[in-house]
């Protein structure tokens, strides 16, 4: 320990940059997921791409191949680990979920019950912060997933929200086995507040479902990756510019 705490601080980094690297580009990024997962900071599973570079910035690793070579396998680490703690949360939640809509206010959705095999499904939407003059056609919706079938749809008639907000209930009979997504709309003359999301499993094993979410979840890293990649160019292209500044200023 004391030959370590003598060592400078960059040697110490350089013998160990691969744990290094490792820690400080995971740990970060798996404090962003669980917040997400908790909270629903979405925004910040976008900063893991500047986790994993700036890791790699500190750790000495140059070049877009080492960077990429080193990037993307965190990248898939982190969607697996992202799969693994949603998917005990999500699995589990038999309560009512709150998404924000496309405009204003938000959704309370609820399927019950939530799982194991049943005739009838009743789903729900709770919306919240409407306005009370506008005139609403609402509808539910139920898609299996991923294929985005429609299993069924159901459309109420047009009526205005009760003290800024709407409740919205449907029984869904004989649905087959699986994960579902639920989609809750109102149209209006300005447009439609909608909201889209995983709301299940319905008779689904946690094992099936395990296997669902990692589908589910690849457009989401893959963006991910993407943003990283493009990241590394731009610094590359950011330092090339730096560079020949530099030569032309001598």
């Amino acid at each position: 320990m004391d030959n370590i705490q003598q060592e400078p601080r960059q040697k110490f980094i350089k013998r160990r940059s691969p744990i290094v690297f490792f820690i400080f580009a995971v740990i970060p990024s798996v404090i962003f997921e669980l917040l997400y997962i908790y909270f629903g900071l979405y925004e910040l599973l976008f900063a893991i791409p500047f986790s994993i570079f700036i890791s790699l910035h500190y750790t000495g690793y140059w070049g877009i191949k080492v960077r990429l070579k080193h990037g993307i396998p965190v990248i898939i680490i982190l969607w697996i680990l992202f799969t693994a703690i949603a998917v005990p949360v999500s699995y589990v939640n038999t309560t009512t979920i709150t998404e924000p809509t496309t405009s204003h206010g938000s959704v309370m959705v609820g399927i019950s019950p939530y799982t194991g095999y049943s005739s009838t499904h009743d789903i729900y939407a709770n919306f919240t912060g409407l306005a009370t003059n506008v005139t609403f056609h609402p509808s539910l919706a139920i898609y299996s997933a991923p294929d985005f079938q429609n299993q069924s749809y159901v459309s109420f008639q047009n009526t205005t929200a009760s003290h800024s907000y709407l409740n919205l209930s449907h029984s869904f009979t004989n649905l087959p086995a699986g994960t579902y997504y639920v989609v809750a709309t109102l149209n209006y003359s300005g447009g439609n507040i909608t909201t889209g999301f995983i709301r299940g499993p319905i008779n689904q094993n946690e094992f099936s479902y395990t296997l669902f979410m990692l589908y589910n979840y690849i457009p989401l890293f893959g963006l991910i990756a993407i943003l990283y990649i493009a990241g590394l160019f731009i610094a590359r292209s950011l330092s090339n510019s730096a560079s020949r500044r530099h030569l032309y200023s001598r």
